[in-house]
């Protein structure tokens, strides 16, 4: 069965207490994090069972859900609903532009490489 990215979001959204318990959402790679008003409203257990989250996580005064390669996908569908995306951020992630979503899905077999990628860091340079 495929997940459905918007009710993902929206499922996700409501069992963190509604867009008025969001203060602030970004994403990684895979999980989407949360800045919540208050934390003691949200039970675990219910958004662990929401189709598409592999779990949650408490760090770093986030609320963090587990969502897998799809972070960005459902990202796009779940800021607008809390107020925190400008336009561009929400196109881009659902355009595929995240190069780091792009190497994960690379990594893990999800895409083929076509073409030749250089990811640079600080650090060193990888090609794929």
């Amino acid at each position: 069965m495929t997940m459905d990215n918007k009710h993902t979001a929206e499922q996700i959204v409501e069992a963190l207490g509604g867009p008025k318990n969001v203060k602030g959402l970004t994403h990684c790679v895979t999980r989407l994090r949360f800045t919540l008003a208050d934390d003691t409203i949200v039970s675990d257990d219910a958004v662990s069972a929401i189709d598409g989250v592999m779990g949650v996580a408490k760090a770093s005064g986030q609320y963090q859900v587990i969502i897998g390669p799809a972070v960005a996908d459902v990202y796009a569908e779940a800021a607008p609903l809390v107020g925190g995306a400008s336009a561009t951020d929400v196109a881009d992630t659902a355009e595929g532009n995240n190069p780091i979503a792009a190497g994960y899905k690379i990594m893990h077999g999800e895409e083929e490489v076509t073409e030749n990628y250089t990811i640079t860091a600080k650090a060193g340079t990888l090609t794929i």
